[in-house]
């Protein structure tokens, strides 16, 4: 009996990560500045990442290092509706100061679908450096 129910399991969690494989991404099309200086005074100290929402949603949204540890909240909750939707980082983390020298990735959690979506782009933090 507990093979049948495990067997059922798996199939159903087959089953749904392939529907997800198959459906158009919910978030699509990044642009991002590439590079955030927090240390200059300049108009580098900050970047743009925008993303395209393709209906509305609610959403948890935050920096990541390159091994997915959190290092800052840039939205909590918020409703979104559909359309191309903008953040702002200045290369600090939670607590206000500047991050290590690296590359960092926006992570962006449907709060709805409980689902996250890791966009692959990276943004470099140059903390000690000039553009």
């Amino acid at each position: 009996m507990l093979a049948v129910a495990l067997l059922v399991g798996s199939a159903a969690a087959f089953t749904r990560s392939e529907r997800l494989k198959l459906a158009t991404s919910p978030v699509a099309k990044p642009r991002f500045e590439r590079n955030v200086y927090p240390n200059c005074d300049c108009s580098d100290r900050r970047v743009r990442l925008s993303v395209l929402f393709q209906r509305p949603e609610e959403v948890d949204v935050s920096i990541v290092d390159i091994d997915g540890a959190h290092v800052a909240t840039l939205a909590l909750g918020k409703h979104l509706l559909a359309g191309r939707k903008a953040f702002v980082w200045n290369g600090k983390d939670d607590a206000g100061k500047v991050v290590a020298r690296g590359r960092y990735r926006l992570q962006i959690r449907l709060v709805g679908d409980r689902r996250t979506i890791l966009i692959p782009t990276t943004i470099a933090v140059r903390p000690n450096a000039n553009p």
